[in-house]
């Protein structure tokens, strides 16, 4: 992945998912799943690898599990957004210890977006933070074949066709602005022979009149 797109996943993702140091539950699904940091999943067996304190101290596993339990049992908060569940548990993370979870799931997405995309490594910067946002989004094993056909044929432009994420809603329709735009931003590196390790976001390339 280009240094260029690692250092701007957080600024890029945080406010697409906000930024929580407790548990609380997505709404994304039908049942709401216990999530944390910017965004990330977090089943029991998760939680438990991470480095959570209680009033300064690291948590014990005992209190660990009974928090995740009492956040996901709290289902008629999911669509109260994340901030609204701190009250449920005096579990937190560091705001380093979010860094590096987020950081570590980047890398792990990398890692499997590889294997679906042959070329990730060569695409222009713009190209992969596409598919990281994409990735955070449905996971790197997302179901979208006509996207992902026209992506191995180093098509961005029409890629953008096929890769609106629904149901659009919330800071999904953000997301897919942004997501739009950094493949018309990569197609435009590509054609024009521009330098693929710079990424542009925020800025929105356009074509020559």
């Amino acid at each position: 992945m280009k240094a260029s797109v690692l250092a701007a996943f957080l600024k890029f993702t945080a406010p697409l998912e906000g930024r929580v140091p407790w548990m609380y539950l997505d709404d994304a699904s039908p049942r709401g799943l216990v999530t944390c940091g910017v965004g990330n999943l977090c089943s029991l067996s998760f939680a438990l690898t991470l480095p959570w304190t209680v009033d300064g101290r690291r948590a014990t596993r005992a209190e660990i599990e009974a928090a995740w339990r009492a956040v996901d049992a709290a289902q008629a908060r999911k669509h109260q957004g994340g901030g609204n569940h701190g009250d449920l548990t005096r579990l937190r993370l560091s705001d380093t210890d979010i860094d590096a979870m987020v950081m570590a799931k980047v890398r792990g997405n990398e890692a499997e977006l590889c294997k679906v995309f042959p070329a990730f490594s060569s695409w222009p910067a713009d190209a992969q933070l596409f598919a990281c946002s994409w990735a955070w989004a449905v996971g790197p094993h997302g179901r979208y074949p006509k996207m992902i056909a026209l992506l191995n044929k180093g098509d961005f432009e029409g890629a953008r066709k096929e890769a609106t994420i629904n149901p659009q809603r919330g800071t999904i329709v953000l997301r897919n602005k942004r997501n739009l735009q950094l493949l018309r931003n990569a197609a435009i590196v590509q054609e024009q022979g521009l330098d693929f390790e710079v990424l542009h976001w925020p800025e929105a390339l356009e074509r020559a009149a």
